[in-house]
C-alpha cells in the first residue's frame, strides 16, 4: 500500500500545532486493487500528554466494530436522542455528543458520559452566538460560522453527525486536518460511502442541513 498526503491549505500556527501534533491524516492507495484509504497517524506522547488516550481507544474500538444495521443505527439514535431530550427538557446542553460519549450498560441501554463542555441555564430556546467548544468532527456549521442558534443547536447537529457514524463507521466530514474538516463542515460538503444502503444515504442527506431548516427540535427529531 503506497501512503500520498491528502491536498491541504496552509492552516494558522495554532491549527497546524493541534492538527499535526495529535494526528497526521493519509490518502493511501492499495497497490494491488487500486482501493483508496485513509490512515490516520497518532502521536502517541502527544495523546498522552494531552490525556486524550481514553477517547482514542474508544474510537479505535467503534472503527473495528464497524458499521451498524439500519435498524440497529435507528435503535440507537432512539435512545441517543431521547437522552439528548430529556438533558435539554432539564435546561442541560451537552455540547460534546460523540459516539465515544455514548456508553452502554449492563442492559444495553445509552448513558451520555463526558459532561465537561456542557452549559446548564434556563436560556437554551434563546438564539445567541454560542462558545466554540466541542469535537471538530462534530461541531456545528453555525457554531463554525460564529451564527446565531439555540444551546440546543450543537447537541442536534452532533446527533446527526453520529448517526453518520453508526450507520458508516465514518465521519461526514473526514479531511486531513481539522482547519479542512471545519472549511468542510461550513459548506456542508459532506459525503457517503459509494454503495451505500440508498435509505441510509437518504436519511443523512435530509438530515445534514442547517439547523435553522427545522422549525423545532421535533421537527428535526422526526427524521429519525
Amino acid at each position: 500500500m503506497s501512503a500520498i498526503p491528502a491536498p491541504d491549505v496552509p492552516p494558522t500556527t495554532k491549527q497546524r500545532r493541534h492538527a499535526y501534533h495529535l494526528a497526521t491524516i493519509v490518502e493511501a492507495t492499495h497497490k494491488k486493487t487500486h482501493k483508496r484509504y485513509v490512515i490516520k497517524i497518532l502521536d502517541k506522547l502527544q495523546l498522552v500528554k494531552k490525556k486524550m488516550m481514553r477517547s482514542v481507544l474508544a474510537e479505535k474500538e467503534a472503527l473495528k466494530t464497524g458499521s451498524l444495521a439500519m435498524p440497529c443505527a435507528r435503535h440507537y439514535t432512539a435512545q441517543l436522542t431521547s437522552a439528548i431530550q430529556y438533558l435539554h427538557d432539564a435546561g442541560v446542553s451537552h455540547r460534546d455528543i460523540k459516539p465515544e460519549n455514548a456508553l452502554l450498560d449492563e442492559s444495553m441501554h445509552i448513558k451520555i458520559a463526558d459532561f465537561g463542555c456542557t452549559y446548564i441555564g434556563a436560556d437554551l430556546d434563546t438564539h445567541r452566538t454560542n462558545t466554540f467548544v466541542g469535537t471538530t468532527a462534530y461541531i456545528s456549521p453555525e457554531l463554525l460560522l460564529r451564527a446565531k442558534a439555540d444551546p440546543k443547536g450543537p447537541d442536534l447537529w452532533a446527533l446527526r453527525c453520529t448517526l453518520h457514524f453508526l450507520l458508516f463507521a465514518s465521519y461526514p466530514f473526514s479531511a486531513a486536518t481539522e482547519y479542512l474538516t471545519m472549511e468542510r463542515v461550513k459548506k456542508l460538503d459532506y459525503s457517503t460511502p459509494e454503495g451505500c444502503d440508498p435509505v441510509a444515504h437518504d436519511l443523512i442527506k435530509r438530515l445534514l442541513v442547517r439547523l435553522s431548516l427545522f422549525k423545532s427540535d421535533s421537527a428535526m427529531l422526526r427524521g429519525f
